[in-house]
């Protein structure tokens, strides 16, 4: 008999997020495009669309297992800096804590992204290997 080798928890909790954040990107690109909101111009609502496409590329890259599924996490990782960056320049005056809450977000952000690229890699050099 075979055995078939399981998908790890972690990658299906991640791919099932992104899967989310996904529809999430494409309500919001809706809402931007849909509505007269002045600050948020058709740039926020692409940003949006892209957002949605790269996460939906890392959902479906890392629930298949696949090598290029950490390039599309990579890729969306990139977006969230875009719109993180975009939103700080565009929305500075609503910022809590000023400067240093900004650095300490983006310090948290990278953190939580290093660490979703060392498991992502971890598992799939686990995956090849087998």
């Amino acid at each position: 008999m075979t055995q078939e080798r399981k998908r790890p928890v972690g990658m299906v909790i991640l791919g099932l997020l992104l899967g989310w954040l996904s529809i999430a990107g494409v309500a919001n690109a809706l809402v931007i495009f849909s509505s007269e909101m002045p600050p948020l111009g058709t740039g926020f609502g692409i940003l949006a669309l892209v957002y949605a496409a790269t996460a939906m590329a890392a959902c479906i890259g890392l629930l298949a297992m696949k090598p290029w599924g950490l390039k599309a996490l990579h890729s969306w990782m990139l977006v969230c800096l875009v719109l993180f960056v975009t939103f700080a320049l565009q929305f500075e005056d609503f910022i809590l804590g000023g400067v240093m809450g900004l650095l300490g977000f983006g310090v948290f952000v990278g953190l939580l992204f290093m660490g979703m690229h060392r498991y992502v890699s971890a598992r799939l050099a686990t995956e090849s290997q087998a």
